[in-house]
């Protein structure tokens, strides 16, 4: 009589992998649309995202001519106009500079993590839905933790740098720096992921890694 074929994965180990490989998904939406968002923070009558900053006030737009990007904010505004921008806001010209340089190696990172929650997603529904076998690998393994490790130095080195709720207070309180959707979706997601991560560390990460010789 033939032994019966052994499925590849358990069933417990496919409900974990869609489990896991959905709360990756559901992140690497929240990463992409937080990367997205023109507003970040609000600091000195403008909206500052990654890579520019947009605002209400009709003056400050024409004095920028409608481009919000921080090379050319920094150039309009802290030309012949600096004292004027930082009687009301001291600091605003390094400021803009600190905040650009953090969008862009924020950027990096953020990219980088939600590649590497791609590459699981795939491995996940790989494993989970067409009964591949798995790679039993310690880089795989170990590597489980990267997509938010990744996130998680960006999101520091983006605090840091740009100096998030370290900047001077302006000339009214309304004005002082304040987090808006962009950076407080930055946080869910950053927390997402590493709950999604110690999931399928704990879970699935077995189906990755090689015995011990």
């Amino acid at each position: 009589m033939e032994e019966e074929e052994q499925p590849l994965i358990s069933k417990d180990e496919k409900k974990f992998l869609v489990i896991s490989g959905g709360a990756t998904l559901v992140t690497v939406i929240l990463q992409i649309v937080s990367l997205g968002l023109k507003d970040w923070v609000y600091y000195c009558y403008f909206k500052w995202g990654l890579l520019g900053a947009e605002t209400s006030d009709s003056g400050l737009n024409d004095l920028v001519g409608g481009d919000t990007g921080y090379s050319n904010l920094h150039d309009d505004l802290c030309g012949g106009y600096q004292k004027v921008i930082e009687a009301a806001c001291d600091g605003f010209c390094g400021n803009v500079k600190r905040l650009e340089v953090a969008g862009i190696v924020f950027l990096v990172f953020g990219i980088l993590s939600v590649l590497l929650n791609l590459f699981y997603l795939v491995t996940y529904f790989l494993n989970g839905f067409k009964s591949v076998k798995t790679t039993k690998n310690w880089v795989l393994y170990c590597g489980i933790f990267a997509a938010s490790v990744s996130y998680f130095v960006g999101l520091i080195l983006y605090l840091a740098i740009g100096n998030i709720y370290g900047m001077d207070s302006t000339w009214r309180s309304n004005e002082n720096l304040s987090t808006k959707a962009g950076l407080a979706l930055a946080y869910v997601a950053l927390i997402l992921n590493i709950g999604a991560n110690a999931l399928a560390y704990l879970k699935v990460g077995p189906l990755y890694k090689p015995p011990l010789k």
